[in-house]
């Protein structure tokens, strides 16, 4: 699936299942250079960024690009009920375009 809007930037995503418990996700963004954030809402555990991704009790989660990649773990809130917000765990992927991540996640 993918889009590319009026100003020429790009997004593609490609999602294959690896095994029962690995999934992995491509992004490919294009267009002029800027930076892009992809983002991943986690479940609530204690994450741990690494290296190359980021984990937990929960799952691991491997970030693979040939281009030079940002990793952060912010928090975001988040309302699944009226009146009601949590605060989640966001994990982000800052790079700059073109370029293409691949998110391998490991379910535990």
């Amino acid at each position: 699936a993918g889009y590319r809007d009026a100003m020429g930037h790009e997004h593609h995503r490609r999602i294959e299942l690896k095994s029962p418990s690995v999934l992995q996700c491509v992004d490919t963004l294009g267009g002029d250079e800027c930076s892009v954030v992809v983002r991943w809402r986690l479940c609530p555990a204690d994450w741990i960024l690494t290296p190359d991704g980021i984990e937990s009790k929960v799952a691991a989660i491997k970030i693979k690009s040939k281009n030079s990649v940002e990793l952060r773990l912010v928090y975001s809130s988040e309302s699944t009920h009226y009146l009601c917000q949590t605060e989640v765990p966001v994990f982000e992927v800052i790079s700059t375009t073109p370029v293409t991540i691949a998110t391998i996640i490991d379910c535990l």
